[in-house]
């Protein structure tokens, strides 16, 4: 197994036991979460392989919601994006962009969280609707609009922040203050904003 396919693994087990419990009310009242790995015939390969699909929230009689997902351990507010690869093969951008154009099967929605994996916490996360984080990115040019950060498996990534993000798709983020789109208001109860000064 190599680096990238372990780090997959390990962004979809955090999605499931860090993230999922926090968010699970975006997609429904009660919606079981399925991973499409775990099911594997040929339908359900093509859906992760070919269509980016991860896993599905199932609201049991009422209907399903495609996701996927990205996990990582730092702490940012953006969604990173997979521009190129080393190998040549394909990545999520060059797949989304061509489903885009060609009316394929898209994942619903699109998932970046962000995690501490030691204190098994959620950091952030935020998610919209993969057709519109994508028809935004292609009013623009990665490497233009858009840093490319390299990575040590010779992969290329771009990221688009969540503030940019926030008044052109409809956003949706589990902490809105921590990832500075609102202002937090004061608490009084919270002794850590104190002067602490004598009187």
């Amino acid at each position: 197994m190599s680096k990238a396919e372990r780090d997959m693994k390990v962004s979809a087990g955090n999605f499931e036991t860090i993230v999922w419990p926090h968010i699970s009310g975006w997609f429904g009242d009660d919606p079981v979460l399925y991973k499409t790995e775990d099911h594997p015939d040929t339908l359900r390969t093509e859906f992760d392989r070919v269509s980016g699909v991860d896993f599905w929230a199932v609201e049991s009689g009422a209907g399903m919601i495609s996701i996927a997902s990205r996990v990582q351990t730092y702490d940012k507010t953006t969604f990173t994006i997979r521009y190129s690869r080393d190998s040549g093969n394909d990545t999520e951008y060059q797949k989304r962009m061509r489903q885009l154009r060609s009316d394929y099967e898209l994942p619903t929605y699109t998932v970046q969280a962000y995690v501490d994996p030691v204190l098994e916490v959620l950091r952030n996360a935020a998610a919209c609707r993969t057709d519109e984080l994508y028809e935004y990115i292609s009013s623009g040019e990665p490497g233009s609009d858009w840093n490319l950060i390299g990575s040590d498996e010779n992969e290329v990534f771009f990221p688009v922040s969540w503030d940019e993000l926030d008044t052109q798709v409809d956003l949706t983020v589990y902490d809105r203050s921590r990832a500075g789109l609102v202002t937090k208001p004061d608490d009084p109860t919270d002794i850590t904003a104190w002067g602490g000064g004598d009187d």
